[in-house]
């Protein structure tokens, strides 16, 4: 009976200190996001909520292990093999969902998902400049606007590409809900989010 006491006791504590650990580490993610958009925000820089952009190669470079998309890639939206991006604000913070012209695979993938898991939150398809893209939120990540190099534009760069407003909602939502994860300690992209936030509020 005591040990069977002292077992239960131990299992309490444990508990105890993973919920306060858990907690903390909630708490610092939020500060942490928080801190990257004041940085951006200092920086006198800003981006276009529903519009696409272009990162400069010294962002993939001082992040090459975070899992970044590959900037090889090269698509009608593509500048110097890099990838184009479509841009999200949440709580004052930027980030950017890679698009890829690879829809047949990325497809292939969302239906794998459904048909595992019954649902796939991290991939979504649309058109852009009236080409069918896949939207990957599985490689979404935050950014300041001092990284940014481009705007991508049509019409010998005056007119801003931008989605439908259906798409744009759902694309709003769904990164709103990875953020909110995230925030709680389940991270739904593979981009490697925290070391990306620290390298932010570091720079």
């Amino acid at each position: 009976m005591f040990a069977e006491n002292v077992h239960r006791h131990n299992i309490k504590g444990t508990c105890s200190n993973v919920s306060a650990t858990r907690a903390r580490g909630r708490r610092d993610r939020g500060a942490n996001v928080c801190l990257a958009f004041w940085r951006g925000f200092c920086m006198g820089k800003r981006m276009i909520k529903g519009h696409f952009y272009f990162i400069k190669d010294e962002f993939y470079e001082a992040l090459s292990d975070c899992n970044l998309m590959s900037n090889k890639e090269v698509t009608q939206e593509s500048m110097g093999g890099r990838p184009c991006h479509y841009c999200i604000e949440y709580n004052g913070l930027y980030w950017l969902i890679p698009i890829s012209s690879k829809v047949d695979k990325y497809k292939r993938i969302y239906d794998q998902k459904v048909k595992k898991r019954g649902r796939c939150d991290t991939l979504r398809f649309g058109y852009v400049n009236g080409k069918e893209r896949a939207f990957l939120i599985q490689n979404s990540f935050p950014i300041t606007a001092q990284y940014v190099d481009n705007e991508y534009r049509i019409q010998n760069g005056t007119v801003a590409v931008q989605i439908s407003e259906d798409l744009a909602k759902e694309l709003d939502s769904l990164m709103r809900k990875v953020i909110r994860l995230y925030e709680n300690g389940i991270t739904l992209p593979l981009t490697n989010i925290t070391k990306i936030i620290e390298f932010l509020n570091i720079n």
